[in-house]
Formats: structure tokens, C-alpha cells, sequence
């Protein structure tokens, strides 16, 4: 089934782990969104960035969603991972396997997003239950 909808940025706190150099550094953030759309709810990601310079960076990480499909209930893990290039971001989304509770036991699927400097997201989601 494929599902369809919008996410909007509740915060963003990112943190520089290690500065390389003048324009290399890596970085890990915090992210809370809200999703509506096909699914309705909160999600919360663990990211880990690199960027080779202040308008280029390689990112990866977790996203728990909280929330729920047509009414029901559930929880749902996705592996993000993606790149930032010519202010644009490209990302893949992947269900890690057995992480769903809930509307979303035994999901398994991907799908992702691309995006400019917005608050909100357009995202889609390939998912079979």
C-alpha cells in the first residue's frame, strides 16, 4: 500500500561532535516532526551528519514513529538515510524489520522524501502489513 503525506518540523537541535577542518565537521541532531497525511502522529529521529563543506553532508539515522494508520494505533522504525547537496535533501526511508507495534506489526517497506529549505515535507511510504 502506498501511503502519502506531510510532515512539519517541531525542532531541530544539532550538535558539532568533531570539527575537522575549516569546512568538514560531523554533527548528530535531534529532530521531533508532527505527520499527517496517511499517518497521523509524532515521530522522533537520532541523526548523524557529515559534512564535507557548508553546503554538502551525507546523513543517516532513526526515526520512531508514534501514531497511527486509518485509526489504529501503532509504532514504526525507519532507517533514514540521505544526502544534502545544492539545498536540496534526498532521502532514502527503510522499515527496519520486526519494529512495528500496534496498525504496524510485521511491516516491512521504504520509501523517503526530497526537500528544500521548508518546514514542511512532502513524504511517501511503500509499506506492506
Amino acid at each position: 500500500m502506498k501511503l502519502t503525506g506531510t510532515y512539519s518540523h517541531l525542532s531541530w537541535d544539532e550538535t558539532v561532535v568533531e570539527q575537522i577542518n575549516d569546512q568538514q565537521k560531523f554533527s548528530e541532531a535531534l529532530v521531533k516532526e508532527e505527520f499527517d497525511g496517511d499517518l497521523q502522529g509524532k515521530a522522533s529521529i537520532k541523526m548523524q551528519l557529515f559534512y564535507c563543506d557548508e553546503s554538502t553532508a551525507t546523513y543517516h539515522g532513526f526515526r520512531l514513529f508514534n501514531g497511527s494508520l486509518n485509526g489504529e494505533p501503532g509504532t514504526l522504525t525507519i532507517l533514514e538515510t540521505g544526502t544534502w547537496a545544492t539545498d536540496k535533501a534526498t532521502t532514502h526511508w527503510q522499515i527496519v524489520e520486526g519494529s512495528g507495534t500496534g496498525a504496524f506489526e510485521g511491516a516491512t517497506g521504504q520509501g523517503g522524501y526530497e526537500a528544500g529549505h521548508t518546514n514542511k515535507v512532502n513524504w511517501h511510504l511503500d509499506i506492506s502489513l
